[in-house]
């Protein structure tokens, strides 16, 4: 599995969830906390 597309999902929700909250800060650790248990499933396999 290419880890492209599930980075891009979590720079896509992180964003959404910056822009609905209105707090970078928290779509970006959002964001990042995505990316890190994506990476962690995919090395897994």
């Amino acid at each position: 599995m290419s880890k492209a597309p599930a980075i891009a999902v979590a720079v896509a929700v992180g964003a959404g969830t910056a822009v609905a909250t209105g707090t970078w800060a928290v779509g970006a650790a959002i964001g990042i906390g995505i990316a890190i248990v994506l990476g962690l499933a995919s090395n897994r396999r």
